[in-house]
């Protein structure tokens, strides 16, 4: 035997069988131990615990991403209104000479404040004004035939435009002739009537040529049956000559006929072409009057813009400062202010790129 072998003692049971001792006894307890502890159940929380998180996880970041949370966006904002107040400044150097609006009183758009002293007579300016309005209605209305009911215009006291009114009188005192009623228009009908009556002349000289080409051809025919006869020295030649003779003087009425009626023809161009030319001659001096109309018109504007201050918009007046009559200013001073009476306003407000995603419309900013 082996010196490095050892028995071990083989125990028997009751009835005398041998029981095999196993060979690592140790091993043995400690499989026993492990045993125990493999066949116990583990813990819930051992069981369930990695499912559990990561369904607690899952639910906060659902609630995350569902529940809100108020959070403060602070950026710059500009506020502007869609109808901000207006003002009314001197557009030249004087006195106030007439105030027609008090303060915190409603005006209207185009209606006038204020006087500003002129070398014109601001009423007898204001009166031209109308006019020229008038006259620039009936131009644009093709009605400037209604103009004659406003006669001679007679303005004075109009300061600078006192030599622009003389300039535009005369022009209108010219045309004042061509308008109906009167010399040109006259002229005219005048001649419009002459052209008809050529007309009908040459209707009738026309009737008179057919006659006489009638008579004229029957002439024709009987000189030449005289003609015939006498070659049969069945007439004597006295009927023949007689014959010819009574054909010449049928001719000469219907030459003399056809002369009429090229003259008449000749007069209805003479007469159509001074119509031309007096129509053309109406329409320069139409177009002449209207420029003269917008000419001084123009200035008048100029001048009321200058001199009369006038509402720019409609709603409630202010005075900028204490305002009286005979009260001096400078150009360029403000002397009302109007508020409309629209007074909403918007905002403009800047935010960041990062803060896009935090808004969105329809949000209260404010």
């Amino acid at each position: 035997m082996d010196e490095h072998e050892s028995e071990v003692p083989v125990p028997s049971n009751s009835n005398g069988a041998i029981k095999k001792a196993p060979a690592f006894p140790d091993l043995e307890i400690r499989s026993e131990e492990v045993q125990e502890i493999i066949g116990r159940p583990p813990h819930w929380l051992v069981r369930w615990g990695i499912a559990s998180f990561f369904i607690v996880l899952a639910l906060i970041f659902l609630s995350a991403s569902t529940i809100q949370y108020p959070e403060t966006l602070n950026a710059p904002l500009q506020l502007t209104a869609i109808n901000a107040p207006k003002t009314v400044e001197a557009k030249v150097n004087g006195k106030l000479v007439r105030l027609f609006k008090e303060d915190n009183m409603q005006v209207q758009e185009g209606e006038v404040l204020a006087w500003l002293e002129s070398t014109a007579d601001h009423a007898s300016v204001i009166a031209l004004s109308s006019t020229l309005d008038s006259l620039d209605h009936w131009l644009q209305d093709n009605h400037i035939e209604s103009s004659r009911f406003l006669g001679m215009l007679s303005y004075k006291n109009l300061g600078s435009l006192q030599s622009s009114f003389q300039s535009f009188d005369q022009v209108y005192r010219e045309f004042l002739d061509y308008l109906p009623g009167a010399y040109y228009h006259d002229q005219k009908e005048i001649l419009v009537e002459e052209l008809e009556y050529n007309r009908q002349l040459l209707e009738h000289l026309e009737v008179q040529k057919q006659i006489q080409q009638t008579t004229l051809q029957l002439a024709e025919r009987e000189y030449e049956a005289q003609k015939k006869l006498a070659e049969k020295d069945l007439i004597a030649d006295l009927e023949l000559d007689r014959a010819e003779s009574k054909l010449a003087n049928q001719q000469l009425p219907l030459q003399q006929t056809e002369s009429a009626i090229i003259n008449n023809r000749m007069a209805q161009s003479a007469k159509q072409k001074e119509i031309m030319d007096l129509e053309r001659q109406i329409r320069k001096q139409k177009a002449i009057f209207a420029q003269a109309v917008y000419n001084l018109k123009s200035m008048v504007e100029e001048w009321k813009r200058s001199y009369l201050l006038t509402a720019s918009a409609t709603g409630t007046l202010f005075y900028s400062g204490i305002l009286q009559e005979k009260q001096t200013v400078s150009a360029g001073q403000e002397l009302f202010l109007i508020q409309p009476e629209n007074t909403d306003f918007f905002g403009e407000l800047v935010i960041t790129q990062r803060s896009f995603g935090k808004i969105e419309e329809g949000q209260q900013v404010l």
